[in-house]
């Protein structure tokens, strides 16, 4: 396997990230949490944001087969068959991780921004 990827180690279970990133939307100021399945398996999560009197629809998708792809594109047929459902599971445990780490980093630099426009608020 290629260690290209952010959290491709991770054995947390998507339900538990998908709760994570639950969490952070509840307590950043999310309106509305709605959760797609596709054939069982998460796909996306969408919210709501209100900013400036303006309910914002947001998606975040979790980029599975990319992923998949990225770690174990070009592996034998054989490898596929005995490996490939372990395989895509892992992918979409990291798929969700990387969401949860780039809406965590969107989190604090949004926090950031709003401190840094109270300070300059403040100091006029």
């Amino acid at each position: 396997m290629k260690c290209l990827i952010k959290n491709y180690t991770t054995e947390i279970p998507v339900k538990q990230i998908v709760a994570e990133i639950q969490k952070i939307l509840s307590e950043n100021g999310a309106s509305a949490i709605a959760i797609e399945y596709h054939d069982g398996a998460i796909t996306d999560i969408f919210f709501k944001v209100k900013r400036n009197g303006q309910e914002l629809p947001f998606r975040l998708p979790a980029k599975v087969e990319g992923v998949y792809q990225a770690l174990w594109d070009g592996r034998e047929e054989w490898e596929y068959s005995r490996y490939g459902a372990g395989w895509r599971q892992q992918a979409e445990r990291i798929a969700w991780r990387i969401c949860k780490t780039w809406l965590e980093a969107r989190v604090i630099r949004y926090n950031i921004h709003a401190v840094e426009s109270w300070r300059k608020l403040s100091a006029s």
